[in-house]
């Protein structure tokens, strides 16, 4: 009978093991703010492309700075559902944002210059960034060229366009108040 107990009890703990380590997997991470950024590339005469800003925060708050070829201009505030928050975080964890490289098209062409900065073939050219940041301050960045070459563009996993497209879909439906 004692054997019998011995098994069990390694089986139990297996179990609880294996249940405690699937339940963290599938729970979200604790991020505490979201922001796509579009930025302006300069093309030696005049910059081009979009500038904007947009930013949820799980508190609820939600900022918008549109500075060129965008339809709102100025700073504008607002407010994001803890639903819709949540809603998206479920996204960014369901396309595995974590696991995207932080820069997807130059992470093998990045090369060192004179003086130790850092040299991009991209370097110019308008980008989007997608920020996410946890409870503590700490960031995860991902930023690809807008304007990518055909070759290259084919290195932007399809999971970052679709979280970069979910962030604006929330933000376009939401009713901003200049500030």
């Amino acid at each position: 009978m004692h054997r019998l107990k011995t098994p069990f009890r390694i089986l139990l703990i297996c179990l609880f093991a294996a249940t405690g380590s699937i339940a963290q997997q599938k729970s979200q991470p604790n991020v505490n703010e979201i922001v796509l950024e579009a930025i302006q590339g300069d093309d030696d005469t005049a910059p081009y492309g979009p500038c904007f800003k947009i930013t949820f925060r799980r508190d609820g708050t939600a900022l918008f700075t549109g500075k060129a070829k965008v339809k709102l201009i100025g700073d504008f505030e607002s407010t994001i559902s803890e639903a819709e928050f949540a809603k998206l975080l479920s996204f960014l964890v369901s396309r595995k944002y974590w696991e995207i490289p932080d820069d997807p098209i130059n992470s093998g062409r990045i090369t060192m210059v004179a003086g130790g900065g850092r040299f991009s073939v991209y370097g110019l050219s308008p980008w989007m960034m997608i920020s996410v940041a946890d409870e503590h301050g700490d960031k995860k960045t991902i930023a690809r060229p807008s304007n990518a070459q055909v070759a290259d563009a084919k290195k932007i996993p399809k999971a970052l366009l679709e979280i970069e497209q979910a962030i604006f879909d929330t933000a376009t439906r939401i009713k901003w108040k200049k500030i």
